[in-house]
């Protein structure tokens, strides 16, 4: 009878330990992994990724924003802060509210994989963070944004000409709205060929130019302090290619200043080209110049930012355009008060302006600065 017993009593011990043990095997939460996404992706393609659970590698938080409370509790307008990504250095807001039982805590002073809600504030993608897991795995030595980072960025990239890269839109058919965003591990080196002190570009905007080669319009996601003549390697993978009005461009959110790195300087000099050259988009984003053309309003009154900043100048038949920034626009070309001469020659670059639904129209020049016009 002891024997049974025993039995009995062992069998309802180890069914009470196994059901123990499964129901805390059954109750055991794993935090997610989440989808794998790069930042630039996110930003440039948010509707595929809204509500979801993501993950991001090789990101860290900005020096403005490292090592600093995620919040402080103060209250939610000061819970975002910048994360980003090492290989294009493309950043995204992580957002915490000040009730939350992390806001205190420090942002990590490394890199490494970052887990969190992919959300929307108004038109700004952010993240949420869902606990202390999100951001655990942040400990790995920081980088240098845009220059690789297990992304493929300017140090590891391959290089291509600028002849490559418009090759690549042409390829893809950008035109009209198409845009493509680069997957391609690319990064182009090149001069400045446009001067910002001039007042004729956009602080966001710049021409940069191979030497002997081709040109392109770059249009970062935020104000550069480059300067005329500053060669630059940049980083496209993640940028976008698209047409402003038709003038091909790199831009998106992927083009952020740390993308591209100031290698020396460098002197591109103008082609001299026919206006016909210009009309036909021959040299598209080129430094060029144009001689012994007829400017056709000139009368020793126009200005050069009347009639919107366009004045047509005309040679051996063929007829573009000078653009000028004029007095109700911010930057203003420091000519803009300059009268129009009958005849001279103009530098700058060539560039278009699609008029209407017409593609192909709005040849202009873009002149730099007050000695590039007559």
């Amino acid at each position: 009878m002891k024997k049974y017993f025993s039995i009995f009593f062992l069998g309802v011990v180890s069914l009470f330990f196994a059901t123990l043990f499964t129901s805390c095997a059954d109750e055991e939460v794993t935090f997610p992994t989440g989808r794998l996404v790069t930042i630039s992706e996110l930003q440039t393609n948010y509707d595929a990724y809204d509500g979801d659970i993501i993950r991001l590698e090789n990101v860290q938080f900005t020096p403005a924003d490292t090592n600093k409370a995620f919040n402080g509790g103060v209250g939610n307008g000061t819970g975002s802060r910048n994360l980003q990504e090492c290989a294009t250095g493309s950043t995204v807001v992580v957002f915490t509210a000040a009730s939350s039982d992390f806001t205190n805590l420090k942002t990590p002073t490394g890199k490494g994989y970052f887990v969190g809600k992919a959300s929307k504030f108004g038109t700004t993608v952010q993240i949420l963070i869902l606990d202390r897991n999100s951001f655990q795995n942040m400990t790995g030595e920081r980088c240098v944004p845009g220059s690789g980072g297990g992304g493929g960025g300017t140090n590891t990239a391959t290089l291509a000409t600028i002849l490559q890269v418009r090759d690549l839109a042409a390829a893809k058919n950008v035109v009209g709205t198409t845009s493509y965003t680069v997957t391609e591990d690319w990064k182009i080196k090149g001069i400045v060929t446009s001067d910002a002190s001039g007042g004729n570009i956009l602080g966001q905007n710049l021409f940069i130019q191979n030497v002997g080669g081709k040109g392109i319009a770059l249009r970062f996601a935020t104000a550069h302090t480059f300067a005329l003549g500053d060669e630059l390697e940049i980083s496209l993978k993640g940028t976008t290619l698209s047409r402003f009005n038709e003038l091909l461009q790199i831009g998106g959110t992927g083009l952020v200043l740390a993308n591209a790195v100031k290698t020396g300087t460098g002197v591109i000099n103008p082609t001299i080209v026919s206006v016909a050259q210009i009309e036909a988009g021959n040299n598209e984003s080129e430094l060029v110049t144009v001689q012994g053309v007829t400017f056709n309003n000139a009368n020793g009154t126009v200005k050069y930012t009347d009639n919107s900043g366009n004045q047509p100048i005309t040679q051996a038949g063929s007829t573009t355009t000078v653009f000028s920034r004029t007095t109700t626009q911010t930057p203003v070309s420091t000519w803009a008060n300059n009268i129009v001469p009958s005849t001279g020659s103009v530098t700058g670059h060539a560039s278009i302006f699609k008029t209407g639904t017409t593609i192909g129209t709005g040849r202009q020049l873009l002149p730099r600065r007050t000695s590039d016009v007559p």
